[in-house]
């Protein structure tokens, strides 16, 4: 008998794996928006890989971008795609100025806030507060659509591990964090990105928003 109930016991388990719920995506989705436009103060930490040129040759980037309201924030580090190159920047605004520094060139610079107002694409208004926070909200809503669920999967961040629901869109690959419904990795086309840090609506110090030129930078004239 030991041999049946061994087997009842295996047709048993597979009904029962093959009744899992399956996980609700839009529900999923819904989730995964409301976080971030719940997030009226943030901070992000990304590290990625993009073909460098066109031998397809990578390059390895990493940047930082965190915003206070109302009008703050800080974009460090090599930004692709976001108007300063691929090399190493500083862009900080403090609420009043848009400061900016390139520690290869050891030169810094500045505008006045009131500057940067809206107005074609590609202009000075893209550095201002108002349309990089804009920016930020629009951008992971339009990432996630047309999303489906094509697996769950563990992925290793900073060494800590986090089960995630993996989502195909039309823009590319997404890891979805199931505790904290936000996007840990994504990979579009050649380019891949993990966010190695997530802080939503956690307090941010004020030093962050700030900007002291270092020792011997030299101040250059930027014309509005």
């Amino acid at each position: 008998m030991r041999p049946a109930i061994g087997l009842l016991g295996v047709v048993l388990f597979g009904r029962t794996a093959i009744a899992q719920p399956q996980p609700d995506v839009t529900e999923i989705l819904k989730k995964v928006g409301a976080t971030y436009q719940a997030a009226t103060e943030y901070e992000f930490v990304v590290d990625g890989t993009i073909p460098a040129d066109k031998n397809g040759t990578e390059a390895s980037f990493h940047m930082l971008f965190a915003f206070k309201p109302p009008n703050k924030y800080r974009l460090e580090g090599a930004m692709p795609g976001m108007g300063f190159g691929h090399s190493e920047s500083i862009a900080v605004h403090d609420g009043v100025n848009l400061w900016f520094y390139m520690p290869k060139e050891n030169q810094y610079g500045s505008i006045p806030g009131e500057k940067l107002t809206p107005g074609a694409p590609g202009d000075l208004g893209d550095a201002s507060p108002e349309f990089l926070n804009m920016a930020f909200r629009k951008s992971f809503g339009e990432m996630m659509k047309g999303a489906a669920l094509v697996r769950e999967e563990n992925l290793s961040v900073n060494g800590a591990r986090a089960s995630c629901y993996v989502f195909e869109t039309r823009s590319g690959t997404f890891w979805v964090d199931k505790s904290r419904y936000v996007i840990l990795q994504a990979q579009t086309g050649e380019a891949r990105i993990v966010f190695t840090s997530v802080k939503l609506n956690e307090s941010l110090p004020d030093d962050l928003f700030k900007f002291e030129p270092p020792p011997g930078a030299k101040r250059v004239e930027v014309q509005p």
